[in-house]
């Protein structure tokens, strides 16, 4: 986790000059606008909005075929630091082959168009849980499992795919612009 951690800081934060043409985009819109711009945005593609909450709104729809999937628009400092989509949470109980298989379907989509990911996947402590379907998800309860996938997106955005302790399928986007903005705002405050 600790290298995964190092290679995100260097990406995210490493690269100085970007070009202002280059910003990354979610669903179709650069993340450089405001958190009320990209929500407009996001429910003139059919999302519906939820709540809005400190620096941050929550919408709910449709993401590469899944339905009734999270949205997450965070701003700080009045720019936008990431978007997230979560997958749905199943209404059955969860199994690890299927949230195993729609992480992969995910990372699978996002590979087809950026390349292979930086990817860091495996279960922390296999000497004292079973290797079987359940054994895999309550080690995913217990926040032991590390299922990450890094895609950087040239040299101007982050795509992270993550299996988390909430046993769901989490997107980020992040866009390195924003994050070095977001960055530099908080060192004046130092």
């Amino acid at each position: 986790m600790k290298k995964l951690s190092i290679i995100l800081f260097l990406v995210i934060v490493g690269i100085s000059s970007i070009s202002a043409q280059e910003r990354m985009k979610f669903m179709g819109k650069s993340m450089d606008c405001s958190l009320k711009e990209m929500q407009t945005h996001l429910q003139g593609r059919g999302l519906k909005y939820q709540t809005t909450f400190e620096n941050a709104v929550h919408l709910q729809g449709t993401f590469q075929g899944y339905l009734d999937c999270d949205f997450v628009i965070r701003q700080d400092y009045g720019i936008i630091s990431f978007c997230r989509v979560v997958l749905p949470q199943k209404s059955y109980s969860v199994s690890w082959s299927q949230l195993y298989a729609d992480y992969q379907n995910i990372v699978s989509k996002i590979s087809a168009k950026y390349g292979q990911p930086i990817a860091e996947e495996y279960f922390e402590d296999n000497a004292s849980y079973d290797l079987t379907d359940y054994g895999k998800i309550s080690q995913v309860r217990d926040g032991k499992c590390h299922y990450n996938s890094l895609f950087p997106v040239g040299d101007y955005g982050l795509i992270i795919v993550a299996i988390d302790d909430s046993e769901r399928v989490f997107i980020d986007y992040y866009d390195n612009t924003n994050s070095k903005k977001i960055e530099d705002l908080e060192s004046d405050e130092l």
